[in-house]
């Protein structure tokens, strides 16, 4: 059991690797490099989420909505930020690779799972039942958001893909649970 659990974690850290190596190799422009620690910003502490719950709350029919938007934020972050990180505590990528150059802050804490990429997805999943036109553009912002944190050498793949989990996770625990 040890050495398949062995073998599938190197299998997973080449794979982070390669895609690392790949984005920096090939993604890389000069309005992308524009772009990104914005996008990334904005995924900073649920700014956007938070943003958009406060917008729906002013509207009696989406006030429900608002509030399970914020539980979302709030558990997707208890369980990624406060346990998981802690647990596993992995370092970042530009800790591993001294010749990316960030084009953001270094985040302080662990790297897996994404934070930002939890809580997009999260909200995306809450926010789905909207509308089509809400759904799509925060779905594209999730994955924008995503992308973002592995584009900047902030985040392997597999914190990103872990995250996607982790917050469709808590999106369907809040989507689902019974408000009091």
């Amino acid at each position: 059991m040890k050495g398949w659990i062995s073998t599938m974690l190197a299998a997973i850290k080449e794979w982070d690797i390669r895609i690392l190596n790949q984005i920096n190799n090939r993604c890389h422009t000069k309005f992308l490099d524009r772009v990104m620690p914005i996008v990334s910003f904005l995924g900073n502490y649920g700014y956007v989420w938070i943003f958009i719950s406060f917008m729906l709350f002013w509207y009696e029919q989406t006030q429900h909505t608002a509030i399970q938007v914020i539980l979302g934020l709030i558990l997707t972050t208890t369980i990624g930020e406060g346990l998981i990180k802690h647990v596993i505590r992995r370092k970042r990528p530009f800790f591993h690779f001294r010749h990316f150059q960030l084009k953001v802050p270094p985040p302080i804490t662990y790297s897996f799972p994404s934070g930002h990429t939890a809580s997009a997805f999260c909200s995306f999943f809450i926010l789905s039942p909207l509308n089509g036109w809400v759904s799509f553009f925060c779905f594209l912002f999730a994955v924008t958001i995503a992308f973002s944190r592995v584009y900047l050498k902030v985040h392997y793949p597999s914190d990103v893909v872990c995250g996607i989990f982790l917050g469709l996770f808590c999106g369907v625990i809040v989507l689902y649970m019974p408000m009091l």
